[in-house]
């Protein structure tokens, strides 16, 4: 009979569990990028518990310290998207196929990760959503914003009326006094009011308010958007606890509205209501941002997304394959799964699938230059620059989660966004902006080890951001090309 001594069990068992406990982690000779943009001298650090404990320039390695060897390598903070949206994301659809599908959903986390985002922002989302969402091993921490729509605004302007302040969008509806009949019949309307409302959120776990001034677009015109004074009566109540407050809007309107009534952020660049791309009044809009210090996401890569849904070479894209499972893209080929890409080709009339991109191309030329002229001259006037990519804007594979992400920084460095700049708003910023800057958005002693170590400095070149080699998540190292889709 074959003994198992019980001592030898112990210790097997204390091995087996001091491996699991043991999430130490030492970096050797790395150069630490700081949240200013300078590059230390070689130096060693050290993770225990998920913290950064500390950073000198030689530690010796202790028993079981995982070593990772950082010579010749650079150390940033993990990136931050503020603007993604968690659910209703291409992928995860009802009418893939179940084994497509859940093999996209354990994708869509790592493919953040696998692009270096170790933290993102659902801008309309609650509590339960995230709590699921963090329960997964191998996914960027999540953070969300309430949602604030009006009654009959976008986005409820999509659910039928008799269905739209019953349905989860309109949860937390602001109370409109202009439209007394329907608040008067609605139960429970009374708690929609800006003072209940925001002390309602504020018991939430959200990190923001997000409201919209959105005029309509496609088959829904002439929506109604918030006043002026509901507006200010809604930032002056949000600021109360500590709530900053974002606008979706893409008009120079929208954003006027939201400047003037103290928004904290608009949520996109401006792509609509200018006389030409090179208007005079883009100019002064970025002026006013500066002035009133309203920060602006310039999510140019929506309308790229858009745009490049009608090109057939898309799926050759190295960066896709890496962001998405092989059989995910072979549906998203198939006729199913180019239902959204028919839909948006009815207003192209009749033309040859192969002459779409160039028809594309054309179709979003004005509203293409309109933002990037915006995002240039908020940078002239060195208004504030956040980082969001809003992935997805829409259900469309070419914003897929990471790689959508990828492809905004790539927008930013066309416009001509200094790479420095372009950190800063990948990091400490949006970390600053989520009141977060205490806990991640830089390498430093105390706070959450989200880190990415990479071959090359992101100072010097973009691509740099393709060289990671380690991903380090709540003090988790990860190897970059296991997240991988391929």
């Amino acid at each position: 009979m074959y003994y198992r001594s019980p001592y030898l069990i112990l210790i097997i068992l204390s091995l087996l569990f001091s491996a699991e406990l043991c999430a130490n982690i030492l970096i050797t000779e790395v150069r630490i990028i700081s949240k200013e943009g300078s590059v230390s001298a070689p130096s060693s650090v050290y993770i225990q518990n998920g913290l950064i404990t500390k950073i000198t320039k030689t530690i010796k390695p202790q028993v079981n310290d995982q070593v990772i060897d950082g010579h010749g390598r650079f150390l940033i903070p993990g990136l931050i998207d503020s603007h993604v949206h968690l659910h209703g994301v291409p992928g995860e659809s009802e009418a893939i196929p179940d084994a497509v599908r859940s093999q996209a959903l354990r994708q869509i986390p790592r493919s953040y990760l696998y692009f270096g985002f170790t933290s993102v922002l659902d801008l309309f989302s609650g509590d339960e959503i995230i709590k699921q969402w963090n329960k997964q091993e191998w996914a960027p921490s999540a953070y969300h914003c309430v949602g604030v729509p009006i009654p009959g605004g976008y986005p409820l302007a999509w659910i039928p009326k008799n269905k739209q302040l019953s349905s989860p969008t309109a949860a937390f509806y602001l109370f409109d006094p202009r439209q007394k009949e329907l608040m008067a019949s609605t139960n429970g309307s009374e708690h929609h009011k800006v003072k209940p409302l925001v002390r309602t959120i504020a018991l939430t776990q959200a990190k923001c308010i997000k409201t919209f001034y959105e005029k309509g677009f496609g088959p829904f015109q002439n929506l109604p958007v918030p006043t002026k004074a509901m507006m200010e009566d809604l930032v002056k109540e949000a600021h109360k606890y500590d709530l900053p407050v974002f606008v979706h809007g893409n008009s120079i309107e929208a954003h006027k509205f939201a400047i003037d009534a103290g928004a904290t952020m608009l949520v996109h660049g401006v792509w609509h209501g200018a006389e030409s791309p090179k208007s005079e009044a883009i100019g002064r809009l970025a002026a006013l941002s500066k002035a009133r210090d309203v920060a602006v996401q310039p999510t140019i890569q929506v309308l790229f997304g858009e745009r490049e849904i009608f090109n057939p070479k898309f799926f050759e894209n190295a960066a896709v394959r890496k962001a998405m499972p092989a059989k995910l893209i072979q549906w998203y080929q198939s006729k199913a799964g180019q239902w959204f890409v028919e839909r948006m080709a009815i207003g192209y009339g009749d033309i040859a699938k192969d002459q779409r991109t160039q028809v594309a191309k054309k179709k979003y030329s004005w509203a293409l230059e309109t933002v990037k002229t915006h995002t240039r001259t908020l940078l002239a006037e060195k208004a504030g620059l956040q980082f969001g990519s809003d992935t997805p804007s829409g259900p469309l594979y070419t914003q897929f989660p990471g790689f959508n992400g990828r492809e905004e920084m790539n927008r930013w460095v066309e416009v001509g966004v200094p790479l420095l700049t372009l950190f800063k708003a990948l990091t400490y910023r949006n970390a600053q902006l989520l009141n977060l800057e205490n806990k991640i958005g830089s390498v430093e002693e105390g706070k959450q080890a989200d880190l990415l170590l990479l071959k090359q400095n992101p100072l010097k070149n973009i691509e740099a951001y393709d060289s990671i080699e380690w991903l380090i998540l709540k003090g988790k190292a990860i190897e970059r090309e296991k997240l991988a889709a391929d």
